[in-house]
């Protein structure tokens, strides 16, 4: 279980205050006197943090509270209906300014109908395919590639730095 800061600021003000109410009778020894300093540095330090978290929750409340601005598209220029239309839009400007173009811009648009679909071993996402479970355990043989094995050696492939 993990403590919230106030709750380890809570513990340490106690075991603090612990050390103090055990030798109401004596004088504090020089051991307990160093025990109460270090907590209370230590409640002191998440007295900032604290402090330091309340800031930032004021921070994030701030930019919760605005809205965006929605930008309008430039004037006179058309949606594109897809990301190819888009892509040509993007660049069409740029390669019929070159010498001696003769480029025919058109780009495909790829809709979800358009993708293939794969049945053989892998479950469709949203992602592309992804294999399922169970996986065999590769075995060393996978590992190596092809090479010779005698009676007495085994020749295999080994990369190295070039």
């Amino acid at each position: 279980m993990t403590l919230t800061l106030t709750e380890k600021r809570a513990r340490a003000l106690a075991d603090a205050q612990k050390i103090v109410d055990d030798a109401a009778d004596r004088d504090l020894t020089d051991g307990e006197k160093a025990d109460v300093d270090g907590l209370l540095t230590d409640v002191r330090d998440l007295d900032e943090k604290i402090a330091a978290c309340a800031e930032d929750e004021a921070r994030l409340a701030a930019l919760k509270s605005l809205k965006p601005t929605p930008v309008p598209p430039p004037a006179g220029v058309p949606a594109a209906s897809g990301l190819g239309d888009h892509f040509v839009d993007h660049v069409k400007d740029r390669l019929a300014g070159v010498a001696g173009s003769r480029f025919a811009l058109a780009a495909p648009d790829w809709t979800k109908d358009s993708t293939p679909t794969v049945t053989t071993g892998l479950e469709r996402t949203q992602y592309g395919g992804v294999v399922t479970l169970p996986l065999e355990r590769p075995t060393i043989a996978d590992l190596l590639l092809s090479g010779t094995v005698t009676g007495n050696s085994w020749t295999y492939f080994q990369e190295g730095p070039v």
